[in-house]
Formats: C-alpha cells, sequence, structure tokens
C-alpha cells in the first residue's frame, strides 16, 4: 500500500502556483521504479515535496532514510518521462522540505536530529550549506513571502522557532513557547498574521508577525488539522480534520454513514477566525469528506488551485478529493 504523506506539491496548468499538496504516492511509485541503477534499496518513506522554482526539477525530502531524491520533470530530460536522476544524503529524519523565494536555497527539517538544514538545490545538484540546532522534532516549515525568515514548528517541544533567513548564515531570531503541539502552519493574508493549528486537537493559535506574540487561541470542534489554506478570494480559511461524535456508538450503522467519525473540510471567514467568540462561525460551513462505501481516512494536507478548486489528501485510503466553495459536495478522484 502507498504511503500519503503530509506534504505534496504538483504543477499545474490552472495556475502559476502549485496546485496541490497532493498524493505522495506520486513520488513513492517513481522513487521505488526509477531506472538509475545507482539508488539504493532502502525504506524511504516520502513525507514532503517542494518544486524548483523553474518547474524542471520535483524534490522529495524521504522521512526514514534521511535522503533528498531529486525527480527530473519532462521539460529538464530526454524523455518524456519523469524519473529519479539523484538521491542526497542530508539528513537523519527529515520532516519537511520549503523552498526560500526567489532563490536556489533549500530548507529541511531533520526531526530525528532536531535541526535546521540550509541546502542549495540546482538541477540534480543538493549540497549542505548550513546546519542550526532548533527546538526539538521539528515537523513543519514555513518560510515569509519576502524570504527573511522562516518560522519551524516543533511537534513535541510544543515550541515555535523562527529562523533569520537575511544573511548566508542562519539565526535564530526568537522561540515561542505554544499551549499545544503544533504541526501545521500557515500565513493570513493582509493582517500579517501567522496561524498554528494543533496537531492533536482542536486548537489554532494566532501569532503577530512582527513581534511574535501569541495574540489568541481559537478552537474547533474537532481534531487531528492537517491541512490550511486560504480560499481564491483570500477571505475564507480552509482547514481539514476530523471530528469524533460521542453521542454516537462504535456500531456497523454510525461507522458506516460517518457519524462516529467524519472527516470534514471546514471553511471559516478569515475575519471570524480574527475576531473569536461569537463571530468563529459566521459566514462559515463545512464540507463532509467521504461518501458511505468510499468513506475518507485521516484527511492529510490540502492547497486551493488558482482556478479555487480545493484537493485535500487522504493519508489512509490513498486517494484524494477535488472541489470547490460552489459546490457543497466535494468530488472524489481515485488516484
Amino acid at each position: 500500500m502507498f504511503y500519503l504523506g503530509s506534504s505534496v506539491a504538483i504543477s499545474s496548468a490552472v495556475g502559476p502556483r502549485l496546485v496541490a499538496k497532493l498524493c505522495l504516492f506520486v513520488v513513492f511509485s517513481v522513487v521505488t521504479s526509477a531506472h538509475s541503477d545507482d539508488l539504493a534499496t532502502q525504506l524511504r518513506r516520502p513525507i514532503a515535496l517542494e518544486l524548483s522554482p523553474d518547474g524542471d526539477w520535483l524534490y522529495a525530502a524521504n522521512r526514514d532514510s534521511g535522503t533528498i531524491s531529486v525527480v527530473g520533470q519532462a521539460s529538464s530530460l530526454p524523455s518524456s518521462l519523469n524519473q529519479v536522476v539523484a538521491e542526497h544524503k542530508t539528513g537523519s529524519h527529515l520532516s519537511d522540505i520549503s523552498f526560500v523565494p526567489g532563490s536556489s536555497r533549500l530548507l529541511a527539517t531533520d526531526e530525528g536530529r532536531h535541526e535546521l538544514l540550509v541546502l542549495e538545490a540546482r538541477g540534480k545538484n543538493v549540497s549542505l550549506l548550513h546546519r542550526l540546532a532548533i527546538s526539538p522534532y521539528p515537523v513543519s516549515i514555513h518560510v515569509d513571502p519576502n524570504g527573511k525568515q522562516a518560522s519551524i514548528a516543533s511537534l513535541w517541544s510544543r515550541r515555535l522557532t523562527v529562523v533569520s533567513l537575511d544573511s548566508d548564515l542562519p539565526k535564530i531570531k526568537q522561540v515561542i513557547d505554544l499551549p499545544f503541539a503544533p504541526r501545521a502552519q500557515l500565513f493570513l493574508p493582509g493582517p500579517g498574521k501567522l496561524l498554528v493549528a494543533d496537531a492533536f486537537a482542536g486548537k489554532l493559535a494566532i501569532i503577530d508577525g512582527q513581534t511574535f506574540q501569541v495574540e489568541a487561541v481559537r478552537e474547533i470542534p474537532g481534531h487531528n488539522i492537517r491541512g490550511l489554506g486560504i480560499s481564491q478570494s483570500g477571505e475564507m480559511l480552509l482547514l481539514s480534520h476530523q471530528m469524533l461524535n460521542d453521542l454516537a456508538h462504535s456500531i456497523r450503522n454510525d461507522i458506516h454513514w460517518g457519524l462516529l467519525m467524519s472527516n470534514d473540510l471546514r471553511w471559516l471567514k478569515v475575519d471570524s477566525v480574527l475576531t473569536g467568540g461569537d463571530h468563529l462561525y459566521r459566514g462559515g460551513h463545512m464540507h463532509p469528506l467521504g461518501d458511505s462505501g468510499r468513506g475518507g481516512g485521516d484527511p492529510g494536507s490540502l492547497d486551493v488551485a488558482a482556478d479555487g478548486t480545493v484537493v485535500v489528501t487522504f493519508t489512509r485510503t490513498n486517494f484524494s478529493l477535488f472541489g470547490g466553495a460552489g459546490r457543497f459536495a466535494v468530488q472524489g478522484q481515485i488516484t
């Protein structure tokens, strides 16, 4: 069975940005079926993907092998088939990667060694520039749109480490203690706020992008928040998560119809989230993910295409869902 990881990105004709953090099995399959005889036979478990700024190369961070696999796109290879052209050992247990906008610097988090890795990624070549010790168990990276700084969420130490990227040598700017174990991060458009989601429960921390102080904590009735996104208009916040119904029973009927555990895509107005209180759910709605007979399982990362199409991955049932704000039933597509 393929493993769908936490962060995937694929290019699309609908917009210049990456369409979706979608279906990690794509990279899993090309890694294991690569034509190069130089690739070692080992368990990789790809966990995150990044597309190069020019769109010619795809970089896959492998959790179990601590390597980065380089997938050559069709435009950069003589063959029309994408294939793994190189693999580089960079760390112990990689958990996320992210390009610094406007550069060839690729950031990676090493959950095994508790480090931030600064890499130079040019074509099939990936070289290590710096290692920076950060709060233990880093699991996600968020780089500011201007590329001046990055925030790293550390799961078990419950911290957010802000790193300055102004100079060639990255430096820790601030360490923020959080009231929960964080994972997903998202920069909210307009007000300059960073949103950090609870990895296990339903809390959302709103952090000021200048002072890096926790301004407020919101909470939704849900858990396992794995995907965060912003709608095409910039007005809506999207969250993929699960929700346990404590009034349901662990019987066949409640399980079959998704009454016991639901998989949901929640839409909240950004302004309502910032205001909080009784305003939190004003203007919001939810999409159930999955149907009876083909239920969802552990909704993962999501992304929003330039045309407004929303893509949500499922990390346990190995398919993704496509939908939009105007359709209250997200359409499923087996991958």
